[in-house]
């Protein structure tokens, strides 16, 4: 007769619910952890016991390969027991911090092994969510600077001795130098980017390491840390990264290794967690440099950048053409920066299109947009770059198990709304038409139907007085719509391609006869050269009256053929209406799906009241 057998390692049954047989995860004796860090002390150095200080000093020969892999493997069993007390152990002592684990760390990743330094910095990370051992790596970390400053300055024996003697005093002020000369971990992880820009293993635990540390302050932040700290802290990031360039050699090595999966994601990670930084100004001044007469010069500098950038768009634009304001306010915030940065948003970009399977990396993309798509000043900027159109394609591409890419790329498809020209719009209102044809899953409907409300808010429903948007030379598609441009007239109320302008264009020129064309300009300016002359994304309509009747009768043509498109061929009246006379009617039985009825119900009324 066949019988139940249970196969363990213990002869008696486990239960799960019995307390007593729930096994306490412990972390090893001190003595053991002590004695692995003797071995990687006396592979690194020649000595068990060496004194504090031999960080700066280790020099390991590239032929000496076995030595390399035995501290590989020591650094392996290190990192089982960081990630332990990073996650399990985070509320106690950290033991690695009392064995001098972190000098023996950062001697491993200032070693100048490629092979080495990769498997240290995969050792640093989850240091970094202790406390104990953060503070650890953070100081060996100055004072390996410190060893290297004074080695290239080449300091005089007098010199050294007293800087030895305020060496206690100067770890003592360690939180404030963070504060004031950017964190030294991004500092040191910048001039190993530059160094080793060939190295795309180690380039690529780097920019986990510079995630990593950007991820601690924020989970610090979610935690309830103070936000005099937390401020402190992102001044030190902010400032690490206007003394270096870690941004540059980032998108360098993403830019030289757009094939290298591991590298683009933790590429992408660094700035999705960047873009969630505070701004510096929310809670208190701005950012401002460490010193007082470095603050006057960079401040002096920073003015007279701005102003030759100012005066040098001035020169470029027309005679009645005017600033955008978003180029005239200096960035708040790093997201800002961020979205300002074209060659960030191309790797973002071209990160997106050639790992499109990686679901991971395609959420960080999004998260960066949506995050700079937040702030208006930056829509332009991003809407230049097509992260409008790469976001539209996500929204017609996810499937319904990635849900909260389907939301996040929506809700930037939505910041873009106000600023669509007429053939965007048709383009959008035709991807929410398909996926109410194809998607019957609630959220998904829920979403589409937000979307359509946000562009419905922005086209005005066109009167039925006899305006422009209903005239046949802009409805007809076959009819008179070259009737007055057939007679010489152009621009104006009848220029049937007025609606289909990105914004408001300039206001056209009076004709002048050709004999009084200077011959030197009809020789010189082509055609197409005056029409290409500026983009119309940036012209900023005066408050003349001439030019207020021509915005206005354009933005009436745009949105009557927009309001036609929707009625003749989307019928979104009548899909609407049918998607909220079959969910009204249906039976639910879960509560979540009933509370979902009811805002797709919501929403649908919400569409039929612009109809």
């Amino acid at each position: 007769m066949p019988r139940e057998v249970i196969i363990g390692t213990s002869d008696a049954g486990e239960d799960p619910a019995d307390p007593s047989q729930v096994l306490a995860q412990e972390m090893p004796a001190l003595s053991v952890v002590e004695a692995h860090m003797q071995r990687l002390r006396y592979d690194l150095c020649g000595d068990r016991h060496a004194s504090s200080g031999y960080a700066a000093r280790v020099s390991i020969p590239a032929s000496d390969l076995t030595r390399i892999a035995s501290l590989v493997d020591l650094l392996d069993q290190l990192r089982n027991w960081s990630i332990e007390e990073g996650t399990t152990f985070v509320e106690e002592p950290s033991r690695l911090a009392e064995t001098e684990a972190p000098e023996a760390v950062v001697a491993c990743v200032c070693s100048g092994r490629p092979r080495l330094m990769t498997q240290a910095l995969s050792v640093v990370q989850p240091m970094l969510r202790h406390p104990q051992t953060a503070w650890e790596l953070r100081r060996v970390v100055c004072e390996v600077q410190r060893s290297r400053t004074q080695h290239a300055n080449s300091t005089s024996k007098k010199a050294r001795e007293e800087e030895k003697e305020e060496g206690n005093a100067a770890e003592l002020n360690l939180e404030a130098e963070d504060g004031t000369r950017g964190d030294p971990l991004l500092i040191l992880l910048a001039d190993i980017v530059a160094h080793h820009a060939g190295a795309a293993p180690l380039l690529a635990e780097a920019l986990s390491t510079a995630a990593a540390v950007v991820q601690v302050v924020l989970h610090d932040l979610s935690q309830g840390e103070t936000e005099e700290v937390v401020f402190q802290r992102v001044r030190s990031i902010a400032d690490a990264l206007y003394a270096t360039p870690l941004v540059f050699h980032i998108e360098l090595a993403m830019r030289r290794f757009a094939a290298v999966a591991p590298l683009q994601v933790n590429g992408v990670h660094f700035f999705a967690a960047l873009v969630d930084l505070p701004a510096l100004t929310d809670d208190g001044p701005a950012r401002v440099p460490s010193s007082g007469a470095a603050a006057d010069d960079s401040g002096s500098a920073h003015a007279v950048d701005a102003t030759r950038a100012r005066e040098e768009r001035e020169k470029s634009m027309g005679p009645g053409e005017e600033l955008p304001e978003e180029s005239v306010s200096p960035p708040s915030s790093l997201a800002d920066v961020v979205a300002h940065s074209d060659g960030v948003l191309d790797v973002l970009q071209r990160a997106m299109q050639l790992h499109r399977h990686l679901l991971s990396l395609r959420r960080g993309v999004l998260h960066v947009w949506c995050v700079c798509a937040q702030r208006p000043p930056c829509r332009v900027s991003l809407l230049r770059h097509g992260v409008y159109g790469a976001a539209l394609r996500q929204v017609s591409e996810v499937g319904p198990y990635t849900m909260d890419v389907f939301r996040e790329a929506a809700e930037i498809v939505g910041y873009f709304t106000p600023l669509l020209d007429v053939l965007q719009r048709r383009s959008l209102l035709l991807t929410l038409h398909g996926i109410l044809q194809r998607r019957p899953q609630l959220e998904m409907i829920e979403v589409v139907l937000a979307l359509l409300v946000a562009v419905l808010t922005v086209v005005s429903r066109p009167s039925s007085t006899g305006d422009a948007p209903h005239d046949r030379t802009h409805r007809h598609p076959h009819g008179d719509v070259r009737g007055d441009a057939g007679r010489g007239r152009r621009g104006g109320n009848s220029d049937p391609y007025a609606m289909y302008a990105t914004c408001v264009q300039p206001p056209t020129l009076p004709t002048t006869s050709p004999s009084r064309v200077p011959a030197t300009v009809a020789e010189t300016e082509a055609p197409r050269q005056r029409c290409l002359r500026l983009s119309p994304l940036f012209w900023q309509p005066s408050s003349s009256s001439s030019t207020s009747s021509i915005s206005s009768t354009t933005s009436r043509a745009a949105d009557g053929d927009t309001w036609q498109f929707m009625l003749q061929r989307c019928a979104l009246p009548q899909l609407v209406s049918g998607l909220h006379g079959y969910f009204s009617a249906c039976e639910v039985v879960d509560e979540q799906d009933a509370a979902a009825v009811e805002r797709v119900c919501a929403l649908a009324e919400a569409v039929l009241t612009f109809f």
